[in-house]
């Protein structure tokens, strides 16, 4: 029932303890008893409710109903907005790994080709130019159709250029094969295991950030260091790095996500495709390194 009596002004004023109760059932902390006038209430049934007692409990009653009411409707609005906060980060997450496992399809049939066709190894730094550039363009599409063609393009060439690595083990090692289907089953389980321990303990890695930023800096100037200087033990370094390094960026991407702290899911994908990409290929490099048969 609403409280909405009809009344009259007089000149009475509540007493300190009915105003106390009052500015406690509103939670406001607004003095009542500044209130200009108390009004002569009367009921349902339009009978004056008599004495002062009677009319104070009467409106403090009015005024529990009121902000119960309020509070109710404070608590539905809330639970609507997380329901459409949970929707949009499902949206999210099911969008990334439905365009990650088509980039990795098409990265792998570009792979092939690649290895099909016998593709000459290219130049590191135009793989670097190629790499880059395709990154910054999904990066700035990223929230337009155009950025869904800008990542195909960029994993496609990634995967091209895997190919002549891939031929390059096979002729290498005489265990080349058995090196990269482990190679690519151990990056599979790592990363199903990481996502699995992500989305079961919902922990937030996001301040596994700094660190991995750092690393994976000192790691690439160190890669790029080794093109001129041809270190093995440096090589075996910056590989094992890199491995940790993307252990640690999935389990970070991966919070992100489930936390609500990454809300596009092109740049989500690009992210857990390199990941995914640098493991493979580090841990490639050092199987080839410890397990590699010479031919």
């Amino acid at each position: 029932m609403h409280c909405a009596p009809r009344y009259s002004i007089t000149d009475a004023t509540l007493h300190g303890d009915t105003a106390s109760t009052l500015a406690s059932a509103n939670g406001s902390g607004i003095l009542l008893n500044q209130l200009p006038a108390i009004m002569v209430l009367e009921n349902k049934h339009n009978r004056p409710i008599s004495g002062l007692a009677g009319r104070n409990r009467y409106l403090i009653n009015c005024y529990k109903r009121h902000f119960m009411n309020h509070d109710l409707q404070t608590s539905r609005t809330q639970n609507a907005y997380g329901r459409a906060s949970v929707l949009a980060t499902n949206s999210v997450i099911r969008n990334t790994y439905i365009l990650l496992s088509l980039t990795l399809i098409f990265s792998a049939a570009t792979a092939g080709l690649a290895m099909l066709t016998d593709a000459p190894m290219l130049n590191i730094w135009l793989v670097m130019i190629g790499y880059f550039g395709l990154l910054f363009t999904t990066q700035a599409l990223r929230n337009s159709s155009w950025g869904i063609l800008s990542i195909f393009a960029l994993t496609g060439f990634m995967g091209y250029t895997l190919g002549p690595i891939l031929n390059l083990y096979i002729a290498r090692y005489s265990n080349g094969s058995e090196l990269i289907v482990y190679a690519m089953g151990s990056t599979g389980a790592i990363f199903l295991g990481l996502s699995a321990y992500a989305f079961r303990t919902r922990k937030d890695f996001s301040y596994l950030g700094g660190f991995i930023t750092a690393g994976i800096l000192v790691a690439f100037i160190a890669a790029i260091a080794n093109i001129f200087l041809h270190m093995p033990v440096l090589t075996l370094v910056v590989s094992s790095m890199f491995v940790l390094l993307m252990c640690g960026y999935i389990l970070y991407q991966t919070s992100a996500l489930i936390n609500g702290g990454e809300t596009n899911y092109i740049m989500a994908t690009v992210s857990l495709y390199v990941a995914i990409y640098n493991l493979f290929t580090s841990l490639l490099q050092l199987l080839g390194m410890f397990a590699g048969n010479d031919r």
